[in-house]
């Protein structure tokens, strides 16, 4: 049984792709530990930036700070990040911009999270093509 698939990139609309490896990105999951969260960004006409948004009670902007980070930023843009966000595993500016396909890993993060106690952290990404096609995901983690 083999199946073959065919991505006509010109002249489709063939906006970007963001799955949750194992799990419904678009449900809210609660955190149990040895979860993972593994995202497979795709996207057929090449990734012209690709922005992040913590939304949550517990990271503020100060406590993102702390770690070198805002609650907002681009892994294609915002250089002043890069070195905090390479460091937490997080792709970057060429290993981001002009590609097909990403393979981004948070599940680092979750861990980091479970300790900060019970809340909820949303991790609303972005991704912008070469034509301007925009898809938004979001990563929603409750943790109890």
């Amino acid at each position: 049984n083999a199946t073959a698939t065919l991505t006509i990139k010109y002249g489709q609309n063939v906006a970007p792709r963001i799955v949750w490896v194992g799990y419904d990105i678009d449900k809210q999951q609660t955190f149990s530990p040895g979860m993972t969260c593994d995202l497979n960004v795709t996207a057929p006409l090449t990734i012209a930036d690709f922005q992040v948004k913590i939304i949550s009670a517990t990271l503020t902007p100060q406590e993102l700070a702390s770690v070198g980070l805002a609650d907002e930023f681009s892994l294609v843009n915002d250089t002043q990040f890069f070195t905090s966000l390479g460091n937490l595993g997080f792709p970057i500016g060429d290993e981001v911009v002009g590609k097909t396909e990403l393979n981004l890993s948070i599940t680092n993060f979750l861990s980091v999270l479970s300790m900060l106690g019970a809340g909820d952290h949303n991790f609303q990404m972005t991704v912008v093509d070469a034509e301007g096609n925009i898809t938004t995901k979001t990563v929603m983690m409750h943790f109890e």
